[in-house]
């Protein structure tokens, strides 16, 4: 599993209506009691009446997946406030850590463990909770269903952690798949699984018996560690709201309205715009495998957000952009005009970036990638080319993915294995799905593309996808999944004749 985060187990949400709070002296007398739009808890809150809110605030329905997920008994009670975390608005439960994906309006669960391992706090796991590191999987091209078969064989011989595990009613949501086998830790039998640690016990403690399996909240070991904000970890009373609880204001123009022939795009979706990057001095050579800040953004254009540069064949250049230009775009290339240390530029030092889809929504962030045989020393500028308006033929983003693993093939390159899932009443067809790999800042990292397979689903199917991430993979910890579909078969894209364009220097 590489120690890094992987796959998501994503739980579809409405927004609900705000309840109104019960009277005071019932809220004083009550451990837990409604407020506007949630609920407010005070269980782990410390005492005197402080405590943490789950709420459906500014359109983030971590209260509603809160209900849906099974409540106390499944999530455990909040352990924090809201906070920024890999870029997205998140919340602690005590066994589960929400993450809000406005891509697909809907919670994910952070994996803590392999967010642990990223940070460094894989020997405070072993010493502190006897939680082993995270062990090599051969999870390579297998279907999901296999992977899920081989990672949940690991609990063979262990009737009491098999009880504990598949007693769950979702094991994958609720705990994820073990990303260790199972190890000796004197005590007690313990594996590692994504969002949780379960201990078989071989002698009495107090808290269990000999033979008894338990398990150890990833939320609560996650805030143990020091893995998220000291102030977001804070208790508050009723009514008041915490540093950072409330959604990141968006960036990007407001929605427009597609055309009505076309389905709906998300008002946001892609990835978070990342928090910074290096800003390069004049005629200063970009550095390899750095995030590179690009220029202030204009409104009007499809803006150069980030860009990377990695060897793989000589130079690739990877990035994001963002529509800016108030409105659904189409056909979007990247434009790649590097030029040598003398400024002479020419054939070889050009080459077009794809974001593999067919749209881009307004104001939705996307990764882009570009191959071309760059000299070294070079410096190099990205435009970006667009149509405006929808597509011709209608494209969705409306198939679900989650990621369920990565491994390493042979060459040594990343490969992020996830399944795909059609939740409409009607076909998709030739899926095309793009994997991002961010930093913990929401810097770009590396990014692939692929297709599922099968590549097309009938309503309610599933597939399975694996897509490689092949030059600057060491430092991702979160992987984000854009799918886009089709209901029949996809026309080429003509991308020659471009009418709007932007550029800029990364």
């Amino acid at each position: 599993m590489d120690g890094r985060r992987v796959g998501r187990v994503v739980a579809g949400v409405a927004l609900v209506a705000a309840v109104l709070p019960g009277p005071a002296g019932a809220q004083e007398a009550a451990a837990d009691f409604d407020v506007p739009g949630g609920h407010f808890f005070t269980q782990t809150g410390g005492g005197g009446g402080k405590g943490y809110a789950v709420t459906d605030a500014d359109g983030v329905g971590f209260w509603t997946a809160f209900q849906q997920l099974g409540g106390v008994e499944v999530v455990g009670y909040p352990v924090s406030q809201r906070f920024v975390h890999g870029g997205f608005v998140t919340q602690a439960m005590q066994k589960a850590v929400f993450q809000w994906r406005p891509e697909t309006k809907s919670v994910a669960f952070v994996n803590v463990f392999d967010d642990l391992a990223a940070a460094g706090k894989d020997e405070f796991l072993l010493s502190a909770r006897q939680t082993p590191k995270a062990t090599p999987f051969d999870d390579g091209g297998r279907p999901f269903e296999e992977v899920v078969r081989i990672r949940q064989g690991v609990l063979a011989g262990h009737p009491a952690m098999q009880a504990v595990y598949f007693g769950a009613k979702d094991p994958v949501l609720q705990y994820g798949l073990p990303t260790s086998q199972v190890a000796d830790e004197g005590n007690a039998w313990v594996v590692r699984l994504q969002r949780a640690v379960i201990q078989e016990w071989k002698v009495d403690v107090p808290w269990a018996k000999a033979g008894q399996a338990t398990v150890a909240n990833g939320g609560d070991i996650a805030k143990e560690a020091g893995l998220f904000p000291a102030a977001a970890l804070a208790p508050t009373d009723p009514g008041v709201a915490a540093p950072g609880a409330a959604a990141p204001a968006p960036a990007a123009p407001a929605p427009a309205a597609p055309a009505p022939a076309q389905p709906a795009p998300p008002a946001a979706g892609g990835a978070a715009a990342p928090t910074g990057g290096l800003v390069l001095q004049p005629n200063q050579i970009p550095p390899y495998d750095t995030p590179i800040a690009g220029p202030r953004p204009e409104a009007g254009k499809v803006n150069v957000l980030q860009t990377v540069r990695t060897r793989l064949g000589g130079d690739r250049i990877i990035g994001l952009i963002r529509n800016d230009t108030g409105g659904p775009v189409s056909s979007v290339k990247v434009a790649i005009n590097g030029s040598d240390a003398n400024g002479n530029t020419g054939p070889l030092l050009q080459a077009d970036g794809v974001t593999y889809l067919t749209f881009m929504a307004p104001g939705e962030v996307l990764p882009f990638e570009a191959q071309a045989s760059l000299v070294d020393p070079i410096t190099y500028n990205v435009g970006t080319r667009w149509r405006p308006g929808m597509p011709a033929q209608a494209a969705y983003r409306d198939v679900q993915a989650q990621v369920t693993g990565t491994s390493r093939n042979n060459a040594g390159w990343l490969v992020v294995q996830g399944t795909v899932k059609n939740p409409t009443s009607a076909p998709r067809r030739n899926l095309s799905i793009v994997v991002g790999g961010y930093d913990a800042q929401g810097n770009l990292e590396d990014v692939g593309a692929g297709a599922s397979d099968p590549p097309d689903l009938d309503p309610g199917q599933s597939a399975a996808f694996s897509v490689t991430l092949p030059a600057n993979s060491a430092k991702a910890t979160d992987f984000r999944v854009v799918v886009e579909a089709y209901d029949k078969s996809r026309e080429p894209r003509n991308v020659d004749t471009p009418q709007g364009e932007g550029e800029a220097r990364p």
